[in-house]
């Protein structure tokens, strides 16, 4: 900041070198003066000599007269040139006592640093002497006047009717008085004041006339003065007995709360049926009544009635299962108690060699899918008595005849307990594993469904069908996947197309999120991506299996190629193998061993893979085309497989590494049996096995065929055995012959040097 003075007669502050001189020599002033007066008497004092009372002498006053006119003067005129002299002074804001350099510690990198504030000037050199916060304002400044603006002055209070009367009174009689006054004066006539008065009056009365048009309530008379009795404030107090307590004291435990909630339930549950009874005892009686009589009507009208009334369809399902189980008394006494093939298992050469033997119990089909093909089956996992199939065909011909659903229970294997149609042929099922009323379906053009089994309509709760979302080829497979509490229900699916897609059950339609699309050429992390791997073309994929720890799932390619991939990272491939020579029909990962799996393949082979070993552990060679495969609930080491050759085949790699321990075989006659004799005629075309299901608590097995008809067989005992704490790794490693590639792969090496440690 530069300041410019300009000294018209006196300078009070000099900044060059000649005036800081002069202001050196300049003589003392009067309080300088005064200074060496008092010196004087504190001499005076010190030597003894007593203070003069009074005023001081008249020769002291004269001295100091004289010593005043002898002194210069304390101002001096300045030249024309010193006045006309403009000095430059530079006044910074800024603390001396600031230290210029501040080093602060920087732990990020460790060293110290010099800190520079953005505002340094107003974080370090400003010194706040005085703050008071406050709100009294000026009443003429600019604020005041704003204030007044957006918040103006209150009206007036309103005073009551008899407060205001009395004013009005008062008010009249002061200008009657100014009007005598102004009349007395002369200032006016009386002419002019009886017509002022007679103008206030008027004035007066349409006032009040404008506060009786706009009164809002016409019923508030607060403002009437009345005089009323005030009735005196009295008190009452009464004392009463403090309760009683009574002290309680129990010990409560979990089983206690658990019983307590199991007798309310008790109780509420006799409550109810009690009610029921009395109810409905009369209502029981009539529909017994209407159901048992005949009143002599037509047959269809009769029929009709019948059918219409409340509960038909349940009495006529349960009449039905009645009606099977009786006329198959013997087949379900097979599945219920031992057989004559149960008790050959104990005896003779299949205790020897332990082998088993297959009896077959009964034959499902359903008329209206008759000469279709069964291309799927799975067990419900909750109700383990029911089973669906799927209906299409493997004939890809362009007529389109549509496909069948059928739910069979095993209560009624005549019937289907459910059945819906579908507009193309039905290529894969799956049931859910927590909601066992939705069913999933892939189908031959690409559609994929949910269905809810118990709906009366037939028609799907969900499906897509538009060209945009759904698969352009058949979809081979479908899986439910697992999903947390509170998210919507999804599952996926794979198909010829080389998309493998996630269908997401949202409120109104299925969301499709594509997971990734299978690759002709896969090219694992550190391999060359030279011009002969790559390939830009895609596979078709055929099938795909979860493993049980569900970090990663194999998939099989219409080219025979068989890959793992991440389940963490989709579209990450994991392993590559050796694969098989054509299409690969199934792929089972073993369920109490994770790193283990079987594919099955129309070259004829049925391969044991071992997750880390490209080639693979087992192979088996069975004369034709492999249709399925899959792993036995009660055993790591079963499985079973059907072949174009109307067999089933079942190993036991703890029994037999090379052979199956049960085989049947379908013979020519077999359409000739009693199940199936109700057959119209036998077609030309030889069936062959398609699909086969375990299930997952009985010693029972599914067997589907082309001609649509699924038999169920009953295992015998040497076929299933539980053999679940024995490890498939552990037999694996016993067997020097059979795993040679196993054995030489680092993985076999550490499985067999991990059992050598432990022996």
């Amino acid at each position: 900041v530069r300041v410019f003075q300009t000294h018209s007669e006196t300078v009070s502050s000099i900044a060059s070198p000649v005036e800081r001189e002069r202001e050196r020599t300049r003589p003392p002033r009067q309080g300088n003066m005064r200074k060496t007066l008092n010196r004087g008497r504190q001499g005076r004092k010190k030597r003894g000599a007593k203070e003069p009372v009074g005023n001081p002498p008249a020769a002291e006053l004269e001295e100091d007269v004289k010593e005043n006119e002898n002194m210069e003067p304390k101002t001096k005129e300045l030249s024309p040139e010193e006045k006309a002299r403009e000095y430059e002074t530079t006044y910074e804001a800024k603390d001396p006592n600031v230290p210029p350099n501040l080093c602060h510690y920087h732990y990020k990198e460790k060293e110290y640093k010099t800190w520079e504030p953005k505002n340094l000037s107003s974080q370090i050199h400003m010194c706040v002497h005085f703050k008071m916060e406050g709100n009294l304002i000026l009443k003429d400044g600019d604020e005041a006047k704003e204030q007044n603006i957006k918040d103006p002055a209150k009206p007036e209070v309103k005073l009551s009717t008899a407060t205001q009367s009395a004013m009005d009174d008062i008010e009249a009689k002061l200008a009657a008085i100014d009007t005598n006054m102004a009349v007395a004066e002369g200032k006016i006539t009386v002419e002019e004041a009886e017509k002022e008065i007679q103008e206030q009056e008027e004035k007066e009365t349409a006032e009040k006339k404008d506060d009786d048009v706009y009164s809002k309530n016409q019923f508030n008379f607060s403002d009437r003065a009345s005089q009323t009795t005030n009735f005196p404030m009295r008190s009452k107090e009464i004392a009463t007995k403090m309760p009683p307590a009574v002290k309680f004291s129990r010990s409560v435990f979990q089983w206690t709360i658990y019983d307590r909630y199991v007798q309310e339930a008790r109780e509420r549950v006799a409550k109810r049926l009690a009610s029921e009874r009395k109810g409905s005892r009369g209502q029981k009686k009539k529909m017994k009544q209407k159901v048992l009589t005949y009143t002599g009507g037509s047959d269809e009208a009769e029929k009709n009635r019948i059918l219409n009334l409340p509960n038909a369809e349940l009495l006529a399902n349960m009449l039905e299962r009645i009606v099977v189980q009786n006329s198959k008394s013997k087949a379900f006494e097979k599945f219920k108690y031992q057989t004559e093939n149960d008790v050959k298992d104990h005896h003779g050469d299949f205790k020897k060699t332990g082998r088993g033997s297959f009896e077959r119990l009964f034959t499902c089909q359903y008329t209206e899918a008759e000469g279709k093909t069964v291309t799927s089956m799975c067990w419900s996992q909750k109700y383990l008595d029911m089973f669906a199939v799927g209906y299409g065909s493997y004939e890809f011909m362009p007529e389109n005849n549509g496909g069948h659903i059928c739910v069979f229970s095993l209560k009624n294997t005549e019937n289907p307990e459910y059945s819906f149609r579908t507009k193309a042929g039905v290529m894969s099922l799956d049931f859910h594993p927590s909601y066992p009323n939705l069913l999933a379906c892939g189908m031959y053009d690409g559609t994929v469904a949910a269905y809810d089994i118990t709906s009366k309509t037939g028609e799907p709760i969900f499906i897509a069908d538009d060209p945009k979302k759904k698969h352009w080829e058949p979809v081979w497979q479908v899986r439910w996947k697992k999903t947390l509490p509170g998210k919507p229900n999804a599952f996926t699916s794979i198909s010829s197309d080389g998309r493998i897609v996630d269908w997401i059950l949202a409120k109104t339609e299925l969301v499709n999120v594509e997971v990734m699309t299978l690759k002709a050429k896969e090219v694992l992390e550190g391999e060359d991506e030279t011009e002969d791997k790559l390939d830009s073309g895609v596979a078709g994929g055929t099938c795909f299996d979860v493993a049980s720890n569900g970090t990663m799932y194999v998939v099989g390619t219409d080219e025979g190629a068989v890959r793992t991939y991440s389940k963490n990272y989709d579209t990450e491939c994991l392993e590559k193998f050796a694969g098989h020579h054509h299409h690969v029909y199934a792929t089972r990962w073993n369920k109490f061993c994770s790193r283990v799996f079987l594919t099955a393949s129309e070259d004829w082979h049925v391969n044991l893979w071992h997750t880390g070993c490209k080639e693979p552990i087992m192979s088996f060679d069975l004369g034709k085309p492999v249709g399925d495969v899959q792993w036995a609930p009660y055993s790591s080491t079963v499985f079973a497989c059907v072949t174009d050759d109307n067999c089933l085949r079942l190993f036991d790699l703890k029994v037999d590494k090379h052979e199956p321990i049960g085989v049947y075989n379908l013979p020519d006659e077999a359409d000739k049996t009693k199940d199936d004799s109700k057959t119209p005629k036998k077609s030309k075309k030889k069936s062959h096995f398609t699909h086969l299901a375990f299930n997952p608590r009985d010693p029972i097995i599914l067997v589907g065929d082309e001609s649509g008809k699924v038999r169920v067989f009953k295992l015998s005992p040497n076929l299933r055995k539980l053999e679940q704490s024995t490890k498939l790794l552990d037999i694996l490693i016993l067997d020097g012959k059979v795993n040679k590639e196993f054995r030489k792969s680092s993985v076999g090496q550490k499985e067999e040097a991990g059992k050598s440690q432990e022996a």
